[in-house]
């Protein structure tokens, strides 16, 4: 299923660009203990923010919500130190906010928060929350070893749609991750190459090197594995690894050799076989990478003509609505007239439907909204 497209087609604003530098360095290079402080008023941006800095640094989350005493804090931070983390976002709950008692018992706690977690922490808050902190919790304030000011002071409007993960990699995933990898790597050594259990492992291994963002290695393994289903005469799952080598040139913004992967390779074996979720699934990767390149109109029509009938006719009720979302995106994208109240009522009947289902792409699409001014 195509997915909806998650933080990471939010862009960095241009008027953020010099505190984000300032903090990926720090981020990246800081060998020590550092507070930063991070005031932003759009989880949706927040969350794009998060993940850029991710690339670099191995880190944790935690999030601060009403029921998180200072105590459970400094617990928390000293976990995380002992599971080996070196990096730490603590994320301020929508709708929550801390107590003035909360703070003051912070400022009192800060060599201990120090001591229990020395590496760089950045405090994602709104920018009431950020004010409180510089009134009730002063030293813990002046320790800061910057303030960042991601606050969206206008309604932005949505950008490019790229075929990502929906959710963010915890440090939990990313050690399980880690972990299957090395046990990936240590059965590959012991097997003849071409097996038939080697090529399921390397694309495995493929998706979890682009799941930890490891690019390089993700696009090696995908094509190992396309050479071995091709050795043994699997053209669907070759054709399914060759998917996993566009997805890759797509995330490193080879947008036109992803495109002929899935234009030349992909869509021709899965029409072959009678693959109809497959077809419908490749036409929305399609439609992506156009929509990316900016040609909107023909990547609605896909999206109207060749994805959403098949989606229907299927019964797959969350590819349908993940469909709407991304059409609705692709409209306020393109601005034209009539386009804004379609896409409205398109997220509102995705919106009505994730709810219904309890899906985590209602969150999302709450957040599109937000962001979008619907």
């Amino acid at each position: 299923m195509t997915s909806l497209a998650q933080a990471s087609f939010i862009e960095l604003r241009r008027e953020h660009s010099g505190d984000f530098l300032r903090l990926q360095k720090i981020w990246q290079h800081q060998q020590g203990h550092a507070w930063i402080f991070a005031q932003v008023n759009a989880p949706i941006y927040r969350e794009a923010l998060i993940e850029k800095l991710e690339v670099t640094r191995t880190s944790a989350r935690i999030t601060l919500d009403a029921n998180t005493s200072v105590w459970d804090l400094l617990t928390a931070l000293q976990a995380q130190t002992d599971a080996g983390q070196q990096g730490l976002h603590l994320v301020c709950d929508e709708g929550h906010i801390p107590s003035r008692e909360w703070w003051q018992h912070c400022n009192t706690q800060r060599d201990r928060f120090g001591r229990a977690f020395a590496y760089p922490v950045v405090w994602w808050l709104p920018e009431t929350v950020a004010n409180d902190v510089q009134h009730y919790a002063r030293d813990l304030w002046n320790w800061r070893e910057m303030l960042c000011d991601f606050v969206l002071r206008d309604a932005p409007l949505l950008q490019t749609v790229e075929r990502m993960v929906f959710d963010g990699v915890s440090s939990v995933e990313k050690q399980q991750l880690m972990q299957r990898l090395a046990e990936i790597a240590q059965y590959l050594h012991t097997v003849t190459p071409g097996q038939n259990a080697t090529p399921d492992l390397r694309l495995e291994a493929a998706r979890a090197h682009q799941r930890l963002g490891e690019m390089g290695a993700a696009f090696i393994q995908a094509e190992l594995a396309v050479r071995d289903f091709e050795n043994l005469g699997n053209e669907l799952n070759a054709s399914f690894a060759k998917g996993k080598i566009a997805d890759i040139l797509q995330a490193r913004g080879d947008l036109d050799e992803a495109l002929r992967i899935r234009q030349e390779d992909e869509l021709p074996v899965y029409e072959k076989l009678g693959e109809v979720r497959e077809i419908a699934i490749t036409k929305g990767q399609i439609a992506d990478i156009l929509q990316a390149r900016g040609d909107l109109d023909e990547a609605l029509r896909i999206r109207y003509e060749e994805q959403l009938p098949v989606y229907e006719k299927l019964g797959d009720l969350r590819s349908l609505l993940v469909a709407q979302a991304n059409i609705a995106l692709a409209l306020l994208q393109r601005q034209g007239e009539g386009d804004r109240p379609k896409a409205q009522a398109l997220l509102s009947q995705a919106l009505m439907a994730a709810r219904a289902m309890r899906l985590p792409e209602a969150a999302q699409i709450e957040q599109i909204m937000q962001m979008a001014d619907l």
